[in-house]
């Protein structure tokens, strides 16, 4: 079943974000990029409606801001269907900086509930660019943020408090989905390439995710009608 579902997404995917003169490097950013918002938009809307549960309403308005720009983010590029990899730092680098905010917000990384997990997930999907080294920076950037984090740790006044039972189970939540992400991900990527006979072991590692992702759509596209 998890083998039949990438190549459903890719088709349906490309209809949307497919721009004539794309290749198959261009058609990785996009789809990489496009999974990553789309999923995170979703999973934005699921903690809003928890904190909404909680009754936390600064943490469901300052939700609803991160859902906001991730839709609009998304309408704007459905726009003009290029530049994914431009799209996908300025995506990951708001992300970055909403966790910031969020963590001082809460007091702190110990008391964030999980909030310095928003933007982990970004950190290995560079790795899958068709050329991760002009995303590498990335990395840097959410040290930087979780460091600068820790150092203000011991001055920072929450505006929202969760009890030790809402943090807990908030951090392990907003852990389990990071993971899950990460999992499900790489799952469909090698998991099409061994049922497609796109696993190579000897060829690079950017030949086989290009390979993996792409080859059904460009088999699909080049099928006679």
């Amino acid at each position: 079943m998890k083998n039949n579902l990438l190549p459903i997404w890719n088709r349906w995917l490309v209809r949307f974000i497919y721009a004539p003169g794309d290749d198959e490097e261009t058609l990785l950013s996009k789809n990489i990029w496009a999974g990553i918002v789309t999923s995170t938009f979703f999973l934005g809307l699921t903690v809003m409606a928890v904190y909404g549960c909680l009754g936390l309403n600064i943490l469901v308005y300052l939700m609803a801001g991160f859902c906001a720009y991730l839709l609009t983010i998304m309408l704007v590029y459905l726009h003009i269907r290029k530049y994914a990899e431009e799209f996908f730092v300025a995506t990951e680098i708001f992300k970055m900086l909403f966790a910031v905010a969020a963590v001082l917000i809460t007091g702190g990384i110990l008391h964030s509930g999980g909030f310095v997990f928003i933007g982990f997930a970004g950190i290995y999907f560079a790795l899958l660019f068709p050329d991760p080294g002009k995303v590498r920076f990335l990395l840097l950037l959410y040290l930087t943020t979780v460091v600068l984090e820790a150092l203000l740790q011991p001055y920072v006044t929450p505006l929202v408090q969760f009890s030790d039972a809402e943090n807990l189970t908030l951090f392990v939540l907003y852990f389990m989905a990071t993971a899950i992400t990460l999992y499900f991900f790489s799952g469909f990527t090698t998991g099409n390439a061994c049922a497609s006979g796109n696993w190579k072991p000897k060829s690079s590692g950017r030949s086989m995710r290009r390979g993996a992702i792409f080859s059904p759509i460009f088999h699909t596209n080049s099928a006679p009608r």
